[in-house]
């Protein structure tokens, strides 16, 4: 708790006693959750029952126009077990960074996030050490990166390997956001230099090239989105092989009112020497048990399988909303793998339907209700009892 009083106070006297313009928001909120039979067992399923917790603060000061620096903090993030009393550890700087606009372009540097781009299909956002350049265009606007991924040339000793600099691992981007009447188009290509995967003083260790390309149109009442990402690397790991991946996404709705009818199609590809698949990643959240809970595939949500899901959003009141979305998801792995989760993978399928509820209670006070259905099919388990899920939440925003 000392930590987070330490930062408290700091904003506290950077409102008053700086120049400086604080902006501060954040969240916390409570949740409590109910898992029945999680892992598809056909006998003796367990029943999982939890509460957790999560909160933060993000700061914005704002030195002179165009010049801040940003901050955010998380404190206990954590399933309630035993009370530490605060433990320095519990809470944390997640991002530090700052940002000057030179007119013609603005740099950014610092502990920022990355791992994602258009929209949240394949991506995973934590922090990541980079500078940023972002520039306007008569289109949109351009964007490029370094990322310090791991150091291992810094503070060596007399004795460490002179070459132990080319053992670090680095990351280089350049995208374009453009909108072109009711098209946008959003290109990304990333270069990734591992160098660390092999520590032996040399250029040996993984390579990893990427193209990602979102796509979004509003034509009224239809909308869409679509993304495409490839992935092809190169490694010297000793075992590995090289592999290329590729994930593609579309979803396409109907804006009628308060009502919101969709349809998502999602596909992950598998290389089978390598042992890999496509995952849709942590923050696409295809489905609350089999993808954002299970990572059916052995991934942060589906890896190396194929959605289809009909869902259908609705405005209930001023202050109430709901959503259901029924999915359905097949295999795309072979029978010889281990990484599927499916005792047959090669015709491993399953399928959920999901609802969930949300009300505001005020501007800043919202209380959301989860529940999920889910049965797998893999020829093998033809037996399997279904999962259950059900959650709560009380939050606050600020």
């Amino acid at each position: 708790m000392r930590k987070l009083l330490v930062v408290l106070m700091v904003l506290a006297f950077a409102s008053t006693a700086l120049a400086v313009d604080v902006k501060l928001n954040g969240f916390f909120k409570v949740k409590g959750g109910y898992f029945q039979n999680k892992y598809f067992a056909s006998d003796d399923t367990q029943t999982e029952q939890w509460w957790e917790q999560d909160g933060e603060v993000f700061a914005k000061f704002e030195v002179e126009k165009g010049t801040a620096v940003f901050v955010r903090t998380e404190f206990h993030d954590e399933t309630w077990k035993s009370p530490d009393g605060g433990a320095d550890e519990d809470i944390t700087v997640e991002r530090a960074w700052m940002m000057h606009d030179f007119g013609s372009v603005a740099v950014h540097a610092g502990l920022m996030s990355g791992g994602g781009w258009s929209h949240s299909f394949g991506n995973d956002v934590g922090g990541k050490y980079r500078v940023k350049l972002t520039s306007k265009l008569p289109m949109g606007s351009l964007v490029a990166f370094i990322q310090k991924n791991a150091e291992n040339g810094y503070g060596l000793a007399p004795t460490d390997d002179e070459d132990s600099e080319k053992d670090d691992s680095d990351t280089y981007a350049v995208g374009m956001k453009m909108k072109m009447g009711a098209l946008s188009v959003e290109p990304l290509l990333v270069y990734t230099n591992n160098s660390a995967a092999v520590m032996d003083g040399d250029d040996d260790g993984m390579k990893k090239t990427s193209l990602d390309v979102g796509l979004a149109g509003d034509f009224g009442a239809l909308g869409f989105e679509a993304e495409l990402d490839y992935d092809s690397v190169t490694t010297d790991v000793a075992g590995a092989e090289d592999y290329n991946l590729y994930g593609l996404y579309a979803n396409v709705f109907m804006n009628m009112g308060n009502l919101t009818p969709g349809f998502i199609f999602a596909y992950g590809s598998t290389d089978e020497d390598a042992n890999v698949g496509y995952d849709f990643d942590d923050d696409f959240d295809s489905a609350i048990i089999l993808g954002d809970e299970l990572g059916v595939g052995g991934g942060d949500d589906l890896t190396g399988m194929t959605l289809y899901a009909l869902y259908l959003n609705a405005k209930l009141s001023k202050k109430a909303k709901a959503s259901v979305q029924y999915a359905y998801a097949t295999s795309n792995w072979d029978s010889d793998t281990t990484a599927s989760g499916f005792a047959n993978p090669e015709d491993g399928a399953a399928q959920e339907l999901d609802v969930v509820l949300s009300y505001k209670i005020t501007d800043a006070v919202g209380y959301k209700v989860q529940f999920a259905y889910a049965s797998v099919n893999d020829d093998v388990k033809d037996d399997a009892d279904p999962a259950y899920y059900a959650s709560h939440e009380l939050k606050v925003s600020f």
